[in-house]
């Protein structure tokens, strides 16, 4: 009967928009809207994966994916389309994804990752997908799991899921356990889209130069008292070596003489280098911080009201901390990191001189460290993530 299948039909696309993906009940409790094209209906059909509409998805073996960590707590659906946009060749910076995606205190809808990629060139959808057809989804893919977080899913192999959490970093999931995390909801994305979409250069570090500029002139006499005063404290060292080869097994006091003069004086030249070192250092930091923090303060007294709706107390004040972290960085940690690497090579020719055997134990060993601390950083990262969060959540 014609009749009866025209009833049927409109049955069935009542049933499709009234399964529309929704943002879950601890999302905000925002719904999609009905007639959203970027929303697929029917969450257990794989034709919804495989419709022309769908993005039909990149090599499913990613081998090499942009990672971009956050910085706000509810940062993590913009920052998640960040790093699926410099996938594609869009360099685009955090900040501007966030006010596409309308990111607020509560996060990023699954609208909001879609509307924003579309501005940004790509071709996207927004999925409601069974956990059965997770194999057969197009990758990248901006997944939600529980805890209102989003993450991007780029490799899927047998029974691991590979993840790029913006919290958490590079991670790899048993697919049983990423099926449990995983809430079915997720916005999918295709090749660029034809024409071209002028996008605002990414903010880079440019701002902090002219402040450093400025004193330039004693950062360089702070650098060079710490380099001269690095090598001269590798002169103790060789001056023991004659106390205790010469002066002691020969009886040579005239040699302990000359000795014990020249390592005084360069024992005080050396303090007095740190003194001056330490004090033109901290004279730079008193001025570089209360420019930036001019700088700063007045910059965020001009955003708009938006702009501190759309974050928590604790992110204005890491925005903050963080200008003081890069001049602690910069300034300090550069010249000590500077020193570390002089006095690595002086150490490295020093022992070649004396054994070949000793410099090519430590050459061997020195990587095998460097291992043990780039472990040790991966175990430890989650642990400082959770910090952040917590500090942004309640600060």
């Amino acid at each position: 009967d014609p009749a009866f299948e025209q009833l049927l039909q409109r049955r069935q696309a009542l049933h499709r928009s009234a399964q529309l993906a929704r943002v879950p009940l601890d999302f905000a409790n925002e719904l999609l809207p009905a007639d959203a094209r970027s929303s697929a209906t029917d969450p257990d059909s794989p034709s919804a994966l495989a419709s022309p509409d769908a993005a039909s998805g990149q090599a499913r073996r990613i081998r090499r994916f942009p990672f971009i960590a956050q910085i706000d707590e509810m940062d993590c659906g913009a920052t998640a389309l960040a790093m699926v946009c410099r996938h594609f060749g869009r360099r685009v910076s955090l900040s501007h994804v966030r006010d596409l995606c309308h990111t607020g205190t509560d996060g990023t809808s699954l609208r909001g990752l879609v509307a924003a990629a579309t501005e940004l060139g790509l071709a996207a959808r927004a999925l409601k997908v069974s956990a059965q057809h997770l194999p057969q989804m197009p990758l990248p893919a901006i997944c939600h799991v529980e805890g209102n977080h989003w993450l991007v899913v780029y490799r899927i192999e047998g029974e691991r899921v590979w993840v790029a959490d913006p919290a958490r970093g590079r991670q790899t999931l048993s697919l049983t356990e990423f099926r449990a995390r995983w809430t079915g909801y997720a916005a999918l994305f295709d090749k660029l889209l034809p024409g071209q979409v002028e996008l605002p250069p990414p903010a880079g570090l440019g701002w902090l130069w002219p402040f450093v500029r400025a004193h330039r002139g004693h950062l360089l006499l702070a650098g060079a008292l710490a380099v001269l005063a690095s090598t001269l404290g590798l002169l103790f060292p060789l001056l023991a070596q004659y106390v205790v080869d010469q002066v002691i097994v020969f009886q040579q006091l005239e040699l302990l003489q000359i000795i014990v003069p020249v390592m005084f004086a360069t024992l005080v030249f050396v303090l007095l280098a740190n003194l001056i070192q330490h004090y033109l250092l901290s004279h730079l930091a008193v001025r570089i911080d209360s420019s930036v923090l001019d700088f700063l303060t007045r910059r965020l007294l001009a955003m708009p009201l938006a702009y501190f709706r759309s974050r928590r107390t604790g992110d204005i004040q890491r925005r903050l901390d963080g200008a003081f972290h890069l001049r602690q960085f910069f300034v300090e940690h550069g010249i000590d990191g500077l020193l570390a690497v002089i006095q690595a090579l002086a150490c490295v020719l020093l022992m070649l001189l004396y054994s070949t055997r000793l410099a090519a134990l430590f050459l061997v060993i020195a990587p095998l460290y460097a291992g043990l601390m780039l472990v040790a950083r991966r175990v430890l990262r989650p642990l400082y993530a959770e910090l952040e969060a917590a500090y942004g959540r309640y600060a």
